[in-house]
């Protein structure tokens, strides 16, 4: 595997370097992927430029818009601590969120998810904005802001099994998010 075939698994995966990885491009790759033992700076660098297109996707998709994916990204980019822009990626991940003053119910249920959920191959945005980051605290407020709604029930959630509503999932989401938040969150 040439260092640039490790770019491209790397970025296809979006650097989880994990089971998903393994799972993605297959054993006999993973395994030399793995015995390349790339340095943490030059991850660093594929990081930051997964992080700017995110960012600028973020941007451009305008104030009624928050794809949870590139905001998925961003958070585990701080959470490898590959790059050392860990307080910058979360002020401006934060920015960029306040300024989508018309995000549709999904959406914000989606990033609720981002935020609370811990899953086996990440971390929750909770843990990782109070333990890499200085700003714990302002994630915490925006995501109470976004969890200031109530979707309605009868509105089916796209992408999920028939009978799983919008409210189902705001319920389901907004706990975890509470559970987090009372393992990882610092109290004020």
């Amino acid at each position: 595997m040439t260092l640039k075939e490790a770019e491209e698994n790397y970025k296809f995966v979006n650097g989880n370097e994990g089971y998903y990885m393994w799972h993605e491009i297959g054993e006999k790759a993973y395994n030399e992927y793995r015995a390349m033992q790339i340095p943490r700076e030059v991850k660093a660098g594929w990081d930051e430029e997964m992080v700017e297109k995110a960012f600028d996707r973020l941007t451009a998709s305008g104030p009624k818009s928050c794809e949870s994916g590139d905001v998925r990204i961003i958070i585990d980019a701080i959470s490898r601590s590959y790059t050392e822009n860990s307080d910058l990626y979360a002020a401006r991940l934060l920015n960029v969120i306040l300024k989508k003053t018309e995000i549709n119910d999904l959406d914000r249920i989606y990033l609720i998810e981002d935020f609370g959920h811990q899953g086996y191959h990440n971390d929750s945005g909770v843990k990782v904005f109070f333990e890499k980051t200085s700003y714990g605290p302002q994630m915490d407020k925006l995501v109470r802001k976004l969890m200031d709604f109530t979707p309605q029930d009868a509105t089916f959630a796209p992408f999920f099994e028939r009978g799983v509503s919008m409210l189902d999932l705001y319920r389901k989401f907004t706990a975890q998010y509470e559970k987090s938040y009372a393992k990882w969150g610092k109290k004020e």
